[in-house]
């Protein structure tokens, strides 16, 4: 189990199917049947996932007649959303690619001997995304959420890796003074990306994020004046 554990966190090919119930972690039966959710590390709690569910049940209820792939789909029949959960990603050399997709993404235990890989500093910001990217998009692919590609998925990393925080955060983090903010990626159907595109030029997740830093930094600030 430890081993499919560690490559699940390498590489989407070796991330449980929501059908795994048992990989996904989610113990709670009712949990399993409202929400497409997955946390195999079991990074956060019955509880936290349980206030996901009441979100997308308020969102249903608001959307309930807006059926996107035709009116004779069975309700809630608006956009579906689906949430992987790691503690952390560790970015292997053909762990992830752009080639890969769900009929052809290889899992090799040999990924595994890689994983120093993660600390290497030639990892860039950009490469990190892109890592990221490509784990949410297979995972989605694999997921096979939708009906007529109306389908979004959360991949949540609980530790955000270093590339991606601020240097003045790692030096909050490095002294204890702040806490890890998760970092978030997502994966849209096609008939999604058509519908959000002409918003693709605000990034929110960097955004929302890094403001969630700022405001942290800023409140320890204040407590040690």
């Amino acid at each position: 189990m430890k081993c499919a554990e560690s490559l699940s966190s390498i590489t989407p090919c070796a991330y449980p199917l929501l059908s795994d119930t048992v990989r996904c972690g989610i113990d709670d039966a009712n949990l399993r049947k409202n929400v497409r959710v997955c946390d195999p590390d079991k990074a956060v709690s019955m509880s936290e996932i349980e206030v996901i569910k009441n979100k997308l049940d308020t969102i249903y209820n608001r959307n309930n007649e807006s059926c996107i792939c035709g009116f004779d789909k069975e309700k809630p029949c608006w956009f579906r959303f689906g949430f992987a959960f790691l503690r952390r990603m560790l970015p292997v050399e053909s762990g992830v690619s752009h080639l890969y997709n769900r009929e052809f993404c290889p899992t090799n235990k040999t990924l595994l001997s890689g994983k120093k890989s993660y600390t290497l500093m030639d990892s860039t910001r950009e490469s990190i995304i892109n890592y990221g990217k490509n784990f949410a998009r297979l995972l989605r692919e694999r997921w096979l959420m939708g009906e007529c590609d109306e389908d979004i998925l959360f991949f949540i990393l609980l530790k955000r890796p270093s590339q991606l925080m601020r240097r003045s955060t790692l030096s909050y983090l490095a002294s204890g003074t702040a806490q890890q903010t998760p970092y978030i990626f997502a994966s849209y159907g096609s008939l999604v990306r058509e519908k959000i595109d002409p918003f693709h030029s605000l990034q929110i997740n960097d955004f929302s994020t890094d403001q969630q830093q700022q405001q942290q930094q800023q409140q320890q600030q204040q407590k040690q004046q």
